[in-house]
Formats: structure tokens, sequence, C-alpha cells
């Protein structure tokens, strides 16, 4: 559940461009340079989530369905 300041935060950043949110622990796929290794993991440990532009996807990995010895940080 998002906070009154998250959820003001997110429509800031609505208002600004089209953005989405990556939370700690996601997983960002491009989605115009994916076969080129444009794939990164946002540290679990990271001081805060952060924005992507709409060209990418965050996803949020199932630990009970992914290898963890193939996702790294």
């Amino acid at each position: 559940m998002l906070s009154e300041i998250e959820k003001k935060n997110i429509q800031l950043v609505k208002d600004a461009m089209d953005l989405i949110l990556v939370r700690r622990g996601d997983l960002l796929v491009s989605g115009i340079n994916a076969l080129k290794g444009a794939v990164a993991l946002h540290p679990k440990n990271a001081p805060s989530d952060v924005a992507a532009t709409i060209h990418y996807g965050a996803y949020e990995l199932d630990e009970e369905r992914v290898l963890p010895r193939y996702i790294h940080e």
C-alpha cells in the first residue's frame, strides 16, 4: 500500500511525463534494446525506488519461481 507522500510523488511524475515506478528488487527490461542487453535489476538495498521512461518494463520477481543464482544485483 502506498503512503500519501508516495501517491503525491507518483502524481507529480505522471504530470511531468510518462514514467513508470521501478521498485527495489524489480527487473527492468528495455522495450527497445532488450536483445542488446538492456536489462537491469534495481537492487533490493537501493536507497529508494526510481522512475524510468515508459520504454522500459518493470517486473517484480517471484522468488518461488525464479532461480536466484541466475539473478545478480
